[in-house]
């Protein structure tokens, strides 16, 4: 029940296509020596400890969105776990360490997600319920709706998922993924049946060695271990290329629709959840359907590069050479000029 509630909440504050709010970021610096490493090596190095992700292809990116590892380029709680978890045996250490984290990621763009799970943390000390509910409201006060409503409505609802399985290790693995595949739906893109195992365990191993590859931004030029990152890097591309190419699956496109009758139907059977959800989904409409599900030469009335003509008084669209007449569309190697 909970888990419905909260998918019900995920589809009230999903923003509408026309209203993402996309601001160019100021990203925290990495700072080692880039000629140490390869261009590959250094581009995710980049993008793991800072989340910038512009050395990275459009390609590899499309990859990584598929098998759910996007996170991994978004600095948040996975990566703030593993550094505060090595002073877990001194709270006061920790805290401090959270306070001066918060001051500093807050003259950056973009760590959003990182900053709601500190405010979580630094909660947690004095707060032992609602405390996410408590930081939830305050990120909605701080403006991280306003600044970034994708990030935030992801993060809600993988943060939520966590909590809600959090004692049942399989169920979390396993909503974990439904959670992706539900977001996949909404923003229209595709996702590797496969991600159920390549996430959690590209992520266990990412995860592992990050204390490393942050606290290597620390130390003087000559003592850090670039050998020791590039061979890391040069591991975790080996097992992803490796997972590639034994990967016989074509991505999916996992139609919310679909997954929520799915659920109701795993959970319990519910026909009065399957019409609060479906009523929600229907009234929402958030998503939209891959580009990749459309005919390449489909003409956009809203294209800039679209032209309006008239001939024998009639009216038609023209791109290139398609075009849309009385309902009629064509394309042709001499369409009219």
């Amino acid at each position: 029940m909970l888990y419905q509630t909260l998918l019900i909440m995920i589809l009230f504050i999903y923003p509408s296509q026309n209203n993402f709010k996309y601001n160019k970021k100021n990203k925290i610096k990495l700072r080692v020596m880039q000629s140490e490493y390869s261009q590959k090596n250094y581009s995710l190095y980049k993008a793991i400890t800072t989340g910038n992700t512009s050395g990275l292809s459009k390609k590899f990116k499309d990859k990584i969105q598929s098998y759910g590892l996007i996170h991994l380029m978004t600095p948040s709680g996975l990566h703030l776990a593993t550094l505060v978890g090595l002073f877990r045996s001194f709270p006061l250490i920790r805290a401090i360490i959270l306070v001066l984290l918060f001051i500093f990621i807050n003259h950056f763009d973009g760590y959003d997600s990182m900053t709601r799970v500190i405010i979580f943390q630094l909660i947690s000390y004095k707060v032992k319920k609602y405390t996410f509910a408590l930081t939830i409201f305050i990120s909605i006060i701080i403006g991280h709706y306003q600044s970034s409503a994708l990030s935030f409505t992801y993060s809600f609802l993988f943060w939520g998922t966590i909590l809600i399985f959090k004692n049942n290790p399989i169920k979390m693995l396993f909503f974990l993924n439904y959670s992706m595949y539900f977001m996949n739906g909404i923003t229209g893109s595709f996702a590797s049946p496969l991600s159920i195992i390549v996430n959690p365990s590209m992520s266990f191993i990412t995860t592992l060695f990050f204390p490393v590859l942050v606290l290597n931004n620390f130390l003087p030029y000559q003592l850090q271990p670039s050998s020791l990152i590039n061979l890391f890097f040069d591991i975790w591309f080996s097992i992803f290329e490796y997972i590639q190419r034994i990967d016989l699956l074509d991505s999916l496109y996992f139609s919310p629709f679909f997954l929520i009758i799915f659920l109701v139907v795993l959970e319990n059977r519910s026909h009065k959840w399957l019409f609060i959800i479906l009523f929600t989904y229907t009234s929402t409409s958030p998503y939209k359907k891959p580009s990749s599900y459309l005919p390449k030469n489909l003409i956009s009335l809203n294209d800039l590069g679209e032209k309006k003509k008239v001939r024998n008084n009639k009216h038609y669209y023209q791109y290139g050479n398609c075009i849309v007449d009385d309902l009629r569309f064509y394309c042709k190697k001499n369409a009219p000029q």
